[in-house]
């Protein structure tokens, strides 16, 4: 039986003793159900191994992780069509300039 003592700081002896209820009920139970009122040992893995576990991941990921396929993987060269796009774009508006050397208003199509 694991002993424990109250809010007022009494122990459980002394508490059951006050509450006749208490110790009948106590007493009506069979080894089994007594035995599931005792301590229990915990699963091996808990939720705060997990919980543990996932945020040294999270961290490793941020810190370890990203900045090494930072390093290791490059992008792709950009598609000769966005060049040609960009540059027509870039040489068509550059002619329409006001007099004071700012780019000119163009409206939106």
């Amino acid at each position: 039986i694991v002993e424990y003592t109250d809010q007022a700081g009494l122990p459980a002896s002394r508490v059951f003793a006050e509450y006749p209820d208490a110790v009948a009920f106590r007493d009506s139970l069979t080894d089994a159900g007594g035995a599931s009122i005792g301590i229990q040992a915990g699963p091996a893995v808990r939720v705060i191994h997990l919980g543990q576990l996932l945020t040294v991941y999270y961290f490793a990921y941020f810190l370890i992780i990203l900045p090494y396929l930072g390093l290791r993987e490059r992008p792709k060269d950009e598609p000769e069509s966005i060049h040609k796009a960009v540059l027509a774009a870039s040489h068509g508006s550059s002619t329409a300039s006001s007099a004071s050397g700012t780019p000119a208003a163009v409206p939106a199509e």
